[in-house]
């Protein structure tokens, strides 16, 4: 049986091909070395050479210095290099950038995992996330969309809310994931306690004030990780996440409204 080197090869590079992208990584083939860097660096000639142990090391911290709870959310540090020597090598930095990536690539399009759905993951869960379990079809899926939108994260977001959930992609990602994160279970844990909330607030307003609060909610949303403490408080109104959220059941109550306003 080939090694897990020589199956990863292929993956990597289909057909030949002489560079691939994985999350915010950069892979280009030398013969018979990798230049391993940034996405966003791969035309300088002025990069900092580094070790895997200080490619791991890299990982931890955004630019300002704050620590990154999740490996695959798109504030990677730039401006390092590393020239891996071997396949082996090559994958050694891939894990410490970007744990578990090419080996969840490999098992996946080897058919040895599957992608689950929240609905079957969250029944698992015991503790402070049973709660999750609680989130229905329609409000699962808000919450997923908002928190796995491509601004907060690179991977491919390969797990459904329900079975009968449509997904199109053809499990060919290099960055897939699989199931719910657990930063994905604890914004499904604030999401439902929000749903819990006996007092719901119900306001009277001119489309135009909707299109005025629809503008400041894409606004915080896009607002760089940087201008909250933790990337990972959802307590925080001001989370670019619970934005996002806020903004996608502000859409549907619209839709709704402009629906019933054709019917009548």
């Amino acid at each position: 049986m080939l090694s897990i080197e020589e199956r990863i090869l292929p993956l990597l590079f289909p057909d030949g091909a002489e560079t691939c992208t994985v999350g915010q990584v950069l892979v280009r083939r030398l013969e018979k070395k990798f230049r391993v860097c940034h996405s966003a660096d791969g035309e300088r000639d002025d990069l900092s050479e580094i070790s895997v142990a200080e490619a791991r090391e890299m990982a931890i911290n955004d630019e300002s210095g704050r620590f990154r709870p999740l490996k695959s959310s798109p504030d990677l540090r730039r401006g390092w290099i590393t020239i891996a020597d071997s396949t082996t090598r090559l994958v050694e930095v891939l894990e410490a950038v970007h744990p578990g990536a090419v080996l969840d690539a490999l098992a996946l399009s080897e058919k040895r995992v599957a992608p689950v759905t929240f609905k079957e993951f969250s029944g698992r869960q015991t503790g402070m996330y049973r709660i999750t379990a609680m989130l229905d079809e329609a409000q699962a899926t808000t919450m997923a969309t908002a928190h796995c939108n491509s601004r907060f994260c690179t991977k491919d977001r390969l797990w459904t809310v329900a079975e009968h959930e449509a997904n199109s992609n053809s499990h060919s990602s290099l960055y897939p994931c699989l199931e719910p994160c657990p930063m994905l279970m604890e914004f499904a844990r604030k999401s439902m306690r929000i749903e819990q909330s006996e007092e719901k607030v119900q306001l009277k307003i001119c489309p135009d004030d909707v299109e005025t609060l629809k503008t400041a909610l894409q606004h915080l949303a896009n607002l760089e990780t940087d201008t909250i403490d933790r990337v990972a408080d959802y307590g925080n109104p001001a989370n670019p996440r619970r934005a996002q959220r806020a903004l996608l059941i502000l859409e549907q109550i619209t839709a709704e409204t402009d629906a019933t306003s054709q019917s009548e």
